[in-house]
């Protein structure tokens, strides 16, 4: 079974068609990238597949569960949370169960680490710390410390620092680093097996 499957997937925003007739599989246990310019379509495809955004056609179903738009269980599967830091749906989205990946930290873009530190506190105080879990995506050569860039050394040097000052415990970060993405592959696995 693949764990994701696309067909036909379309959409459009006003006149500009973004997405026409996407076909995509990825089967079950295997690793994938996303990769594409900017503006090809990645994160209206990621929106849609999270129920997130209508799509104008086309059809979407994760481990086998069908997406729709607005009211879909299949959010627990996935979910990129820098894109949703800010939305008040964010809370909502923990209480589907969702499992969020807050993996955009130290880069320059986006919402910025001390914003970033003071969503993991806000989620602390929603008692939701059990569903998040933190990466680093460091997805260019430039962004390795070798190259210049940050590197992995920056979630222990400077984001870890930043979360403690806000009141995050050493067993927080511990689960949000270790145990969690041990529990949500897990979760996945035993969905997988069934």
């Amino acid at each position: 079974m693949d764990m994701l499957r696309i067909s036909g997937l379309r959409n459009r925003f006003g006149s500009k068609e973004v997405l026409r007739g996407l076909d995509l599989a990825v089967p079950e246990h295997s690793v994938f990238g996303f990769l594409g310019k900017n503006g090809a379509g990645k994160t209206t495809t990621m929106k849609t597949v999270l129920g997130l955004l209508k799509a104008d056609g086309g059809e979407i179903a994760v481990n086998g569960e069908k997406v729709l738009y607005g009211q879909t269980a299949t959010n627990r599967w996935i979910g990129h949370i820098e894109f949703y830091l800010s939305d008040p749906s964010l809370k909502k989205l923990l209480g589907m169960g969702l499992y969020l990946g807050l993996d955009m930290i130290g880069k320059k873009s986006g919402w910025g680490d001390e914003y970033r530190a003071d969503t993991v506190r806000k989620i602390k105080r929603w008692g939701c710390l059990d569903q998040l879990l933190l990466s680093m995506d460091l997805c260019r050569k430039d962004d390795l410390r070798s190259a210049g860039g940050y590197g992995y050394a920056y979630l222990f040097e400077s984001f870890i620092p930043m979360l403690e000052k806000r009141g995050i415990t050493g067993d927080e970060i511990d689960r949000m680093l270790r145990k969690n993405p041990k529990k949500a592959l897990a979760f996945v696995q035993s969905r997988a097996d069934t």
